[in-house]
Order: structure tokens, then sequence, then C-alpha cells
């Protein structure tokens, strides 16, 4: 897969916290320790106090880095927009017929038939009990726009249902650069140009 958030113990998250007193001017010791406890608490792992993620996006499959807003979106909405990212849309769009399997790795509890992914930073409402799921500006912009069932640029839905090869099959720490070249249903490219500089 594209991304994959990693999980940090509440030791790195301490460390961190206390730098924040070491050799800093007075005037932004405070606005630093509230950024590190703001942005705990945007990465907490719902249901373990212990551990912090990167947020990633519910449509995309990216993780959301830097300085990126991280919007909330609801199952309600999601499910309004579902002709944008269903698998029957997707099938009849490419002419194909997706695996199975694949589709099981593309699949979050409650949004059955669409593709999303499973590793999105979900969040529930301890009064309402409403569910959210982050996701990135460029696909939550995308979103908005009703009036077209083209999915995001970089959503999933988007022909980058590209999975990962089955745990039952070979274990990712087995996998190498080079079988991931052989495998990969989708290679990336890129043009590079060099220039020197000449006198004249």
């Amino acid at each position: 897969t594209r991304s994959r958030s990693r999980s940090r113990s509440t030791s790195t998250s301490t460390s961190t916290s206390n730098q924040a007193d070491i050799k800093l001017p007075i005037e932004i010791r405070e606005s630093l320790k509230h950024a590190i406890k703001c942005d705990q608490k945007s990465m907490q792992v719902e249901g373990r106090v212990d551990a912090f993620c990167l947020p990633v996006c519910l449509i995309c499959d990216r993780v959301i880095i830097g300085c990126e807003t991280t919007h909330k979106v609801d199952k309600e909405a999601v499910l309004a927009t579902k002709s944008k990212f269903s698998i029957e849309e997707y099938n009849s769009f490419y002419d194909m017929e997706l695996h199975a399997e694949l589709i099981k790795q593309y699949e979050v509890e409650g949004l059955e038939g669409l593709l999303l992914s499973p590793r999105a930073t979900k969040t529930t409402n301890a009064s309402t009990g409403a569910v959210h799921y982050s996701t990135c500006s460029n696909c939550y912009n995308s979103m908005k726009v009703k009036e077209s069932d083209n999915p995001p640029k970089h959503a999933i839905a988007n022909g980058f249902a590209i999975g990962q090869v089955p745990t039952r099959i070979l274990k990712n720490e087995d996998i190498t650069e080079e079988m991931c070249a052989l495998l990969a249903p989708i290679r990336p490219y890129a043009y590079l140009f060099a220039y020197s500089a000449t006198g004249h």
C-alpha cells in the first residue's frame, strides 16, 4: 500500500515534551508545549492511550503530513457520495472484476461496498456516538462537489486499488525491493533533467 501508519510509545512522547524546557527562550516555551499537546491529541489512537500515529486519509490512503489540514468526515457524508467510491462503479469503469481479497484490503466496517482505507484515523463522539474519519484537504474538497461522480484525483477508487501481497503467501518483512518492482501492478516513473552552467 502507499501509506502505513506507525505507532509510537508514550515514552517517546514524554521525552519530546520534556525537550520543550531545554535551552528555549521563555517567550516560546509555553507555545511549544501547547503545540506538542495539540499534536499528540490529533495523533491519538482511539482506544489506546499509549499509542500515537499520523493521520491517514480515508479516501486516498495517504499519510497526512506537515501542516496540511486534517478534515473530519462522517459516515453519512461518505454514503451521500458513495457513487464516487463504489466497487461496482470501479469494476464498470475499468471493465474488470476486483478480486475478493483485494476488496477486503480496502474495506471499512460500516462502509462495505466502497473502496476506502481501513488505516484512516477513526474518532467516536463520546456523547452522540457519531463516527468520523480523517481525510486530506484534496479529497475533502472533492467530496463536496456533488455535481460530479468522479472520485478525487488520488482516491483509491480512481485506479489506485493496488493492495499488498497477502501475508498467507509472503510476509511483509520477506518482500525485497526487487520483488516489489516485479509484482507491482503500477510502476511510478519520473523524468530527471540535469543542467550544468557554462561560461558565456
